[in-house]
C-alpha cells in the first residue's frame, strides 16, 4: 500500500510542479516530501501501537529508560523502540529489556515478519556484545498474535530463532502474554 501511495503522491507533485526547471532540479526535494507525507499517514497507527505497548509495560511495573534506545556498535547505529527496566525490591541489579514494537499494518504480514525477524536478530546479535544481560522482545498486538503468530509455520520460525514476544491488548493497554 505504501508503494502505491508513494507513486500517487509523486505523480500529484509532478503535476503541481509545472516549471520544468523545478521538475528536473528538485526531484530529491519532492521525493523527500512524499516520504514525509507517507510517514504522516502511517505515523498515527505507529504512535497508537507504540504508546499502547509502552503504557502496558508501565502498568506492568516497567520503567521506560529510553524511547528510543540507540544501539551503537563499531560504525553501526540502530534504534530500538524502548529500553525498559524493572527493579524489584528483592533484586538489586534489576532486569532490563529492549522492546521493538511492530504494528503489522501493511499489506503483507509475512513480509513485515521477515523484516521484523531480521531486525530482531541484528539487534539481539549486537546486544550480546553491548548489553549481554538485556533480553530483546518483539511487542505486538493481541489481534496480530492471534491471526498471524499462532500459525504453525510462524511458531516454528519463532522457536528456531528464539524470538520472544510481548503480546498486548491495545485497547486496555495491558500485557496479556509474555512468550519466551
Amino acid at each position: 500500500m505504501s508503494c502505491f501511495l508513494y507513486f500517487i503522491v509523486r505523480e500529484l507533485l509532478q503535476e503541481l510542479l509545472v516549471n520544468e526547471f523545478v521538475r528536473n532540479r528538485q526531484f530529491i526535494v519532492y521525493d523527500q516530501i512524499i516520504k514525509i507525507f507517507l510517514n504522516l499517514i502511517f505515523m498515527s497507527a505507529r504512535d497508537t501501537y507504540h504508546e499502547a505497548i509502552k503504557n502496558a509495560l508501565i502498568k506492568d511495573s516497567w520503567m521506560i529508560i529510553r524511547d528510543p534506545y540507540t544501539i551503537k556498535y563499531e560504525e553501526i547505529q540502530l534504534f530500538a523502540d524502548l529500553l525498559a527496566d524493572r527493579t524489584l525490591e528483592i533484586e538489586r541489579n534489576g532486569q532490563q529489556i529492549i522492546v521493538e514494537i511492530k504494528s503489522f499494518i501493511g499489506r503483507s504480514p509475512m513480509r513485515e515478519f521477515e523484516t521484523a525477524l531480521g531486525q530482531y536478530i541484528i539487534y539481539r546479535t549486537l546486544l550480546k556484545v553491548i548489553l549481554p544481560k538485556v533480553t530483546i522482545y518483539l511487542g505486538v498486538s493481541r489481534s496480530i498474535y492471534q491471526s498471524f503468530f499462532l500459525q504453525k509455520a510462524i511458531s516454528f520460525i519463532m522457536a528456531e530463532n528464539d524470538l520472544k514476544l510481548i503480546v498486548v491488548d491495545l485497547n486496555k493497554e495491558e500485557i496479556v502474554q509474555w512468550i519466551n
